[in-house]
């Protein structure tokens, strides 16, 4: 049974090795370096490492939505705002109590997580208008879309990669949330409405955020009323420096972000991605890359 103590990067303790075979019983055993370009498998020791951040940050990316926050807040009335964030860094009370009650808390998850209405604009004048409707509901109709597994393939996730990286990945394997918001765009939008294809043909996110850099489409840190539908957004972690998840704006409700997005889980879970719709707090969007702004 696994009992929360606090840790952080760097500590040397039997607490971390505790935190290390936890995250490997739930399935959140592997780790992408982006200076060697490898995945690695963690392997269990008392050293709280890049290794260990990167896996604690991958699980963040995943669980981390509204509803963790309502029930954090429920929990923990004094939460810090830090508590929220996806850092790898330390491993807060928050997500202490989520691995002591992972199990349970899947379940309900799944039964209890609030799907708000995707609206998709009708009857679109617009080109900018014709893409976001295109966009939306492409997207909206692959969620439930899961690979096989943890493995990163799937049939339909191999086209999700090989249409989002224009035939370079061509047995799945990759992550892909990246690759989806380009096989989105592609075969949602760009090629039924016989548009130029002006993205690039990658799936590592750092480049979509320097790609929308040099096209004048990003914007750091938008602000509610500055978020464009159908643009992707960025999520920043901090093993990484650098943006580490992706997806696609579908709406805001309450002041929060409506998403669709894939190699994501809705439950918290590691057995495997998908495509889901999520809710995630304004404060998570790093960049929004307004790719419907190249069509409009």
């Amino acid at each position: 049974m696994y009992k929360y103590i606090p840790i952080k990067y760097g500590d040397e303790s039997q607490a971390v090795l505790d935190y290390q075979n936890r995250l490997i019983e739930l399935g959140y055993d592997k780790y992408y370096d982006s200076k060697d370009k490898k995945t690695y498998t963690l392997i269990p020791s008392n050293y709280y490492g890049d290794g260990c951040r990167a896996i604690t940050e991958n699980l963040l990316a995943k669980l981390v939505d509204s509803i963790s926050i309502e029930w954090v807040m429920s929990k923990f009335p004094d939460a810090k705002p830090q508590w929220f964030e996806i850092n790898g860094n330390f491993v807060t009370p928050a997500l202490g109590a989520y691995l002591e009650h992972a199990e349970e808390l899947s379940k309900w998850y799944n039964q209890e997580l609030p799907k708000y209405e995707i609206e998709i604009p009708e009857n679109p004048q617009s080109k900018l208008e014709q893409f976001v409707n295109a966009v939306l509901k492409f997207a909206k109709g692959e969620i439930g879309v899961r690979e096989k597994g943890s493995t990163n393939t799937g049939v339909r996730v191999n086209e999700y990669q090989l249409i989002g990286s224009c035939g370079q990945v061509k047995h799945g394997g990759c992550a892909w949330c990246d690759f989806w918001c380009k096989f989105i765009y592609r075969y949602g939008a760009i090629i039924p409405l016989k548009l130029k294809d002006l993205l690039p043909c990658d799936g590592y996110t750092p480049n979509t955020k320097l790609f929308g850099l040099k096209n004048n489409i990003a914007i750091k840190n938008p602000k509610l009323s500055e978020l464009i539908l159908s643009s992707q957004f960025l999520i920043y972690g901090s093993a990484r420096g650098d943006a580490i998840h992706t997806g696609i704006i579908a709406g805001t409700k309450n002041g929060q972000v409506i998403t669709i997005e894939g190699n994501t889980n809705a439950s918290g879970s590691a057995d495997g991605g998908g495509v889901e719709q999520r809710i995630r707090p304004l404060s998570q969007i790093w960049y929004q890359i307004a790719a419907p702004m190249l069509y409009g």
